[in-house]
């Protein structure tokens, strides 16, 4: 069974790697660009319909270590990613097992942190999916300036069925503001730690400052990312998809047993970034404070108004009930008035609208602030999945 995995996965390989020609890694040449640290979390590959390693091998970026970590697979993952290692020499396989017990998705990211050696690093998940051209775009950057921070635009899919895969808006999409100011970016932007180039010793230095890290299991993003974007980094957006952030069905970020626990850990996060941006001052005006507030409990919103689509139709009511009561207390514990207004492009106005009425039955909605007339970003996703279900 496995010599047949091995002469699979040799075929996979051959067909999609650009690795090094011979001797290319010791060249003057190759050594002038920075080395970046490729960090892919993996649990349970064998059945994926893609696994982001195929792109990441397709990268036109030569100077770059690629770390997977087998996070306690119980199938065939480690022998998968074993033989894929054997094929290139940039390849390094870390079984968790050999190291610590298993913790979840945050200790993981902090550990590979650790373990990389490149000058700055990358996250992507298991199925994700990463342009042939999208560390060359993060590199071009750096040769403008020393960033500590880059992040990208991105699409967003869900696995419908097997090898087929639905565009999904990338909601909240905000407008108007400056894409460039980490602050901003960080107030009107996605909190996902994956494919963002992070400098390392800014991450090391960040760690030490506010003796915090990635950690713990789901919702690592929301309990660390702010603390990156927050401690003034030199920041930069490059406005192309470059990545593509692939939804399972079955995938932690869409998978909902247990409800009271899932939507208390997800409010516990929030909570605890709010209380740690007042607890470091990272941010000191009131008003953008208050934001912040309101930014998180958009998120909170469309990400329980999303799983209340996926959820099966006999949990929805539970559901529904739990969600608003948490939003309720969510608003009283930082002061939000509900009906504040926003800065949603049309589309995420109207589902943001939508989610209010399937919580509060209409009790009330917010309000969308006029914007100038402007092209959208080019960022705006309107195409893909119907939320009127």
């Amino acid at each position: 069974m496995l010599l047949m995995y091995n002469s699979k996965i040799e075929v996979i390989y051959l067909r999609n790697a650009s690795p090094l020609k011979n001797g290319e890694n010791m060249t003057s040449n190759l050594a002038s660009y920075p080395k970046i640290s490729v960090l892919i979390p993996c649990h349970n590959i064998e059945k994926l319909t893609y696994f982001s390693l195929i792109s990441v091998l397709k990268s036109r970026y030569k100077n770059i270590e690629i770390l997977l970590l087998n996070d306690y697979s119980t199938d065939n993952t480690i022998n998968i990613l074993n033989e894929f290692a054997k094929l290139d020499p940039r390849i390094k396989v870390i079984d968790l097992k050999n190291h610590h017990h298993h913790v979840g998705i945050g200790f993981n990211r902090h550990f590979l942190i650790e373990k990389s050696t490149g000058e700055y690093f990358i996250f992507i998940d298991d199925d994700d999916r990463m342009l042939t051209s999208a560390l060359g775009n993060f590199e071009k950057v750096l040769r403008e300036g020393d960033y500590d921070l880059i992040a990208s635009d991105f699409k967003i899919t869900y696995e419908l069925l097997p090898h087929m895969r639905i565009s999904v808006p990338k909601v909240p999409f905000h407008v108007d503001f400056n894409f460039n100011d980490p602050q901003e970016f960080f107030l009107n932007s996605s909190l996902y730690s994956w494919g963002k180039l992070i400098k390392k010793q800014y991450y090391l230095d960040t760690v030490n400052k506010f003796a915090n890290k990635f950690s713990g299991n789901i919702f690592e993003d929301v309990r660390f990312m702010y603390f990156l974007f927050l401690n003034k980094p030199k920041f930069k957006f490059i406005n192309k998809r470059l990545f593509t952030y692939q939804i399972r069905p079955n995938s932690l970020s869409s998978s909902w047993n247990r409800i009271d626990e899932k939507i208390k850990i997800l409010f516990d996060a929030y909570t605890e970034a709010i209380l740690n941006i007042k607890k470091y001052n990272l941010i000191e005006n009131d008003n953008i404070l208050s934001k912040i507030c309101q930014t998180f409990y958009i998120h909170l919103v469309f990400i329980l108004y999303a799983n209340s689509i996926i959820l099966k139709k006999e949990m929805r009511t539970k559901f529904s009930k739990l969600s608003k009561l948490h939003l309720e207390s969510f608003c009283s514990r930082f002061n939000i008035d509900p009906t504040f207004k926003h800065n949603l492009n049309r589309s995420s106005c109207q589902i943001y609208n939508k989610a209010h009425n399937k919580f509060f039955n209409n009790t009330f909605l917010p309000k969308r602030t006029k914007s100038r007339k402007k092209k959208d970003n080019k960022a705006d996703y309107v195409d893909g999945l119907n939320f009127n279900i």
